[in-house]
């Protein structure tokens, strides 16, 4: 049914555009349907109210203008120069490694054979800086009856490897293959300060992610099991392959179909600390009000990623519905089906551009609105960031590679 659904989007969504939404044009629960070539199935599942998270008649999505980022100029420098000594690699399962690639995007120009997969690298190595701050980031859970619990926190992102940035930021040179890491470290509510995480991947695509946890009770760090990709990630409803903003999973143990180009209605919020306040969402579906922003068509591909046989034992989802924005490589919108091909969780990745020391802007990774649905489980986590800069922009405290990109950073959490 779900490939049927996908087919019915991409080719309606091709042939209507007559109905496109134009700038300041509203989408409610009362005109939804007439859109719904823009949507994927689990906007769609929200407007229909067929599922217990449901959009209130209330509920407006607002279009406004087309919106992007302008990367800086030495990421697609990076490009063109190395382009063409990127290949892929077919392992043994079935699935694809990468070599020689450099920086910049792997495959600009990526077509078929094994276009899907070439399009999943282009999303695994999108521009980000080196270092990624983010002073407050605002967590909400909610259950079935109504119960909200909220947490705040901070994010550092650390990038070392394959950087295209415009004013080159040191980096540690006794790293230990590490790509890049993200830490987090959570300050309310007051029992749970202190509680921080983080999470390496590694230069080698093969190599597993690793996941460390430091619990304040505890005093001490634990690392989490790297089989343990199905967990719910510190209580929430992400899992550590739903991270890295939408997918986070070895793409070696991943056979990737490419299904096609879609227009995909994309969530712009503003850039405000209104997006840190419960009175602008409607409630208790975090569905943001049109004061947080407006709503644009992207254009995307949309990818269809499933575990290799070899690699599929126990593993959670039986597919991921990818839609990646076909300029930033950014994922808009990720649906996942768990093994009966059921729609089980939801969540779009709506980010605010920020401006890189250097010249030009990028999308802050932490910055913005990112809920995800559970609706088969029927909770939900909702997660708003607010005030990221980018490298030299940085606090110098926040660009300290040892005590944000290392477990071993960890131990010194509550010095």
């Amino acid at each position: 049914m779900t490939g049927i659904f996908v087919l019915s989007f991409l080719v309606t969504a091709a042939v209507a555009q007559e109905s496109m939404p134009a700038p300041g044009s509203k989408i409610t629960p009362a005109n939804w349907r007439q859109y719904r070539q823009y949507m994927p199935e689990g906007m769609q599942a929200l407007f229909a109210g067929g599922h217990f998270w449901k959009l209130p008649s209330s509920a407006e999505m607002v279009i406004g203008p087309p919106s992007g980022v302008e990367f800086p100029r030495s990421y697609s420098t990076a490009t063109e120069k190395y382009k063409g000594q990127v290949r892929l690699v077919r392992q043994p399962e079935g699935g694809f490694e990468i070599s020689g690639y450099v920086a910049g995007q792997p495959f600009p120009d990526a077509a078929e054979p094994n276009q899907g997969i070439k399009i999943l690298y282009n999303y695994w190595y999108h521009y980000l800086p080196a270092i990624v701050y983010t002073p407050i980031i605002k967590g909400w859970a909610i259950d079935r009856y109504g119960n909200v619990s909220t947490t705040q926190s901070i994010e550092v992102w650390n990038r070392y490897l394959h950087l295209s940035d415009p004013a080159p930021v040191p980096r540690p040179n006794d790293t230990m293959g590490e790509f890049e890491t993200e830490y987090a470290e959570q300050f309310f509510p007051e029992q749970a300060k202190y509680t921080s995480f983080i999470q390496i991947l590694y230069d080698d695509i093969a190599r597993p992610q690793e996941e460390y946890v430091f619990l304040p009770s505890l005093r001490r760090s634990l690392r989490l099991s790297a089989a343990a990709r199905c967990s719910p990630l510190l209580g929430t409803d992400y899992t550590p392959d739903d991270t890295y903003g939408g997918f986070f999973g070895r793409p070696t143990t991943f056979q990737v179909k490419y299904l096609g180009d879609a227009k995909v209605l994309t969530f712009v919020p503003k850039a405000s600390t209104n997006l840190l306040q419960t009175a602008n969402y409607d409630m208790p579906v975090f569905w943001p009000h049109p004061v947080l922003g407006s709503w644009t068509l992207r254009d995307a591909f949309v990818l269809d990623i499933r575990k290799l046989p070899a690699f599929a034992a126990g593993y959670c989802y039986g597919k991921r519905i990818m839609y990646i924005d076909t300029q930033t490589h950014y994922a808009l919108w990720v649906d996942t089906y768990d093994s009966s091909l059921k729609l089980w969780k939801s969540f779009p990745l709506a980010y605010f551009p920020v401006r890189v020391p250097g010249g030009g802007t990028a999308y802050d990774p932490a910055g913005g609105w990112f809920p995800i649905w559970d609706f088969q489980n029927l909770h939900l986590s909702g997660i708003a960031g607010f005030g990221s800069v980018f490298n030299t922009d940085a606090p110098a405290k926040f660009r300290d590679f040892q005590r944000y990109g290392t477990p071993s950073g960890l131990l010194q959490v509550m010095q």
